[in-house]
């Protein structure tokens, strides 16, 4: 098994463990060859299970390609891609100014300058790839870099979110890559686009904002959140921002729509809505803040 210490291919030197995520591990590696440091992400050797190996190994090439070609100042590129000890692996460059997800920890928000300057930065990020016919599929503060200045903002794991949906869709036609907090409706229905991570940078935008995601709760409300509820409101009027205001539906209520919603056609909880159900009407909230916010 690959672990601190490994020398992967006679060039890369796994130095030490940074992150764990769902599909890959992230280490701190040393190239041997250049004499740098470099991000290497470890994919998890289950992606290589049968029975989508033959296929799979196809296409990590074409995809790695794909993802190399990005040039853009606000994309962390893809420097070189292998194979060692029965798993894959992807090197990127090392930035050392940690992620986004560790900018915001703790608060409640950022200031309003600085958030528009990150979310300005993903979007310019974004709008490039979109022009390049490619999809991130997984947008979220832990894929998003600082810079040691924490001015600048890279957009992180292209690589990975492109090949796991690749495995995963071999495996099963059903299968979705990305993060719930994040997930756009169509998602849920194995289906990504362009519009998959404007829906996930809003996301990110709201948390940029208020220090929370937009949805929390057991993982069924929060899937239905982000297929029925409607957007939930925060002011801008306090620096860093305020709390939001969204609150699950009433538990009967949130069952009462789940039942209509199971009626209709196709699985749950994307579906074609029949003409005869429309979810209820939710009282306005107010447009102004209660409290330290007016």
């Amino acid at each position: 098994m690959i672990a601190a210490g490994t020398v992967l291919d006679g060039r890369y030197r796994l130095d030490h463990q940074l992150a764990r995520r769902g599909f890959a591990r992230v280490f701190l590696g040393s190239d041997l060859r250049l004499r740098r440091y470099v991000a290497v992400e470890v994919l998890n050797p289950e992606l290589l299970g049968a029975p989508v190996e033959q296929d799979f190994r196809a296409r990590f090439a074409t995809e790695a390609a794909v993802v190399a070609r990005l040039d853009h100042p606000n994309i962390l590129g893809l420097r070189d891609y292998g194979e060692a000890e029965g798993t894959l692996y992807l090197v990127m460059p090392y930035v050392a100014g940690g992620t986004l997800e560790d900018r915001l920890r703790g608060t409640s928000g950022l200031p309003l300058d600085l958030a528009g300057r990150y979310l300005r930065q993903a979007a310019l990020a974004l709008d490039y790839a979109h022009g390049q016919r490619v999809v991130h599929r997984d947008v979220k503060p832990q894929n998003m870099l600082l810079c040691a200045d924490g001015e600048r903002l890279l957009l992180a794991d292209f690589g990975i979110a492109r090949l796991v949906d690749a495995a995963t869709a071999l495996r099963s036609r059903t299968a979705t890559l990305g993060t719930l907090a994040y997930m756009a409706p169509e998602q849920f229905q194995g289906r990504a686009g362009p519009a998959t991570d404007v829906y996930a940078l809003g996301c990110v935008l709201f948390q940029l904002l208020t220090g929370e995601v937009p949805y929390t709760g057991p993982t069924e409300q929060v899937m239905f959140a982000h297929v029925w509820e409607r957007s939930p409101r925060w002011s801008s009027a306090a620096e860093g921002g305020c709390r939001p205001r969204w609150k699950p539906s009433s538990p009967a209520l949130w069952r009462s729509r789940r039942r209509s919603a199971s009626r209709a056609p196709g699985p749950w909880p994307m579906r074609s809505t029949p003409p005869w159900w429309r979810p209820p009407r939710r009282p306005r909230a107010p447009t102004s803040c209660p409290g330290p916010c007016r």
